[in-house]
């Protein structure tokens, strides 16, 4: 073989083995790249939303499931002990499509709950003993009507708070209100009121009310779904929050 000959030779194949090794690299480094990111993608934690209703249940409820189930949601209800005792089938569905019940109250009459720190917790207990006598269900969240800052309670919160979490048992209050229990509310004045601060604060914990009176919360519940699923929000429910809801904190 001539020099010349050779010496082409040589840089043909040192040209190839160059497009190889890079060939390699850039498989390596895709590698690496898709390894980076499954592990980014692996812990980073999704935003999460927290959907929950007060004073059921009622002849709604069974519409506000039809329409969680739909989306694959998973909500928490504080209940009322008397209604409760009225329609124990649509808390039996409660429990059984996954969600978590809460109590609220049984009559929910501020001059019979709030009387005393001993009747608020005998009226709590009496819900607690309905919830596990109906459907063996031992409730381990509760939510004071009107919120833990509510003027009824202000002599005896540290005691009733300390009481019921001897039993196990923790409050939580809401940092989104729907404003659906005062006035006139529609469509409209619900949408608006969560939009206010449902992006201001961590881990929403958004207040709705299961009233048999009131059907624009449940008109608005697709739309309230939707406006967080948009935002990438993950839905569950209270007991899985990182921390329990409390005002001022």
């Amino acid at each position: 073989m001539k020099k010349r000959d050779k010496g082409i030779l040589i840089l043909v194949i040192a040209l190839l083995v160059a497009a190889a090794m890079t060939g390699v690299q850039k498989r390596q480094t895709k590698r690496y790249v898709d390894t980076i990111s499954s592990k980014v993608q692996q812990t980073e934690e999704k935003p999460r939303v927290f959907l929950t209703f007060d004073d059921g249940p009622s002849c709604l409820t069974g519409e506000y499931l039809d329409i969680l189930k739909k989306h694959h949601i998973k909500a928490t209800f504080f209940v009322i002990g008397q209604q409760v005792a009225e329609m124990p089938e649509l808390v039996r569905r409660e429990l059984k499509e996954g969600h978590e019940v809460g109590v609220h109250t049984y009559t929910h009459e501020s001059c019979d709950i709030y009387k005393s720190s001993d009747a608020y917790y005998e009226d709590v207990e009496k819900v607690r003993s309905l919830l596990k006598k109906k459907f063996d269900h031992e409730a381990v969240l509760w939510r004071f009507p009107w919120g833990s800052a509510n003027c009824y309670i202000r002599s005896y919160k540290d005691d009733i708070i300390s009481r019921l979490r001897g039993k196990n048992m923790e409050y939580t209050d809401w940092n989104v209100s729907a404003e659906d229990s005062v006035g006139c509310p529609d469509t409209s004045s619900i949408m608006a009121n969560i939009r206010k601060d449902a992006f201001r604060v961590n881990e929403p914990v958004v207040l709705m009310h299961d009233s048999g009176s009131n059907r624009a919360t449940l008109e608005s519940l697709e739309s309230i779904i939707t406006l967080f699923e948009e935002k990438g929000y993950e839905f569950g429910t209270v007991s899985q929050r990182k921390n329990c809801c409390h005002f001022g904190q």
